[in-house]
C-alpha cells in the first residue's frame, strides 16, 4: 500500500518541482510490526521505494528517523545503507549481533523481513485509505504544482 501511494504521488511531484536536492528522512514507524504506528510496510516496501528515490532525484540527503521497534530501525539504515551505496548487503545477520537483536526483541535471523501477513479485512481498510489520500491530494496539491 505504501509503494502505491509514494508511487502515485512523489513521482509526479519530483518532476513537476524539479528539485536539485531531496531530503528523505528514514523513519520506520510505518513498518508492519511497529507498536505504535501497525503500518503495512516492510523491508523490501522500504527499500523499494528508496530505489525509486533514487531515480527520481539528482541529489538525495538522507536523515535518521526512527520506529518505535529499534531493530527494524537497525535493519531498515542498513539496508538504506546499502541502496545509497550501490551494494547489495546479503539477507541473513551475523551470528555475533543475534544476541544483541534479540535482546532488543527481534525474533529473526534475516536482515529483511518475510512478507507481512495482514488481514484482508486490513489490507481492505488500508487500500480505501492510501485511495483517499492520493485523490485527495490529486485534487488539492497537484494543481498548485500544474500536474494533470
Amino acid at each position: 500500500m505504501f509503494n502505491e501511494g509514494f508511487t502515485a504521488i512523489v513521482p509526479p511531484l519530483v518532476e513537476a518541482y524539479r528539485p536539485h536536492v531531496v531530503v528523505f528522512q528514514l523513519g520506520v514507524d510505518t513498518f508492519h510490526d511497529d507498536p505504535l504506528a501497525h503500518g503495512d510496510v516492510t523491508t523490501a516496501g522500504f527499500v523499494a521505494v528508496l530505489q525509486q528515490l533514487k531515480t527520481l532525484a539528482p541529489r538525495w540527503i538522507a536523515t535518521g528517523g526512527g520506529g518505535y521497534n529499534v531493530t527494524n530501525v537497525a535493519r531498515a539504515w542498513t539496508l538504506a545503507w546499502g541502496v545509497m551505496n550501490d551494494v547489495e548487503i546479503p539477507d541473513a545477520l551475523p551470528e555475533g549481533a543475534l544476541p544483541l537483536l534479540q535482546q532488543a526483541g527481534y525474533e529473526g535471523r534475516t536482515l529483511r523481513d518475510s512478507d507481512s501477513r495482514v488481514s484482508q479485512a486490513r489490507h481492505n481498510r488500508l487500500r480505501v485509505e492510501v485511495q483517499a489520500a492520493i485523490a485527495y491530494l490529486e485534487r488539492h496539491v497537484f494543481p498548485i504544482h500544474g500536474i494533470r
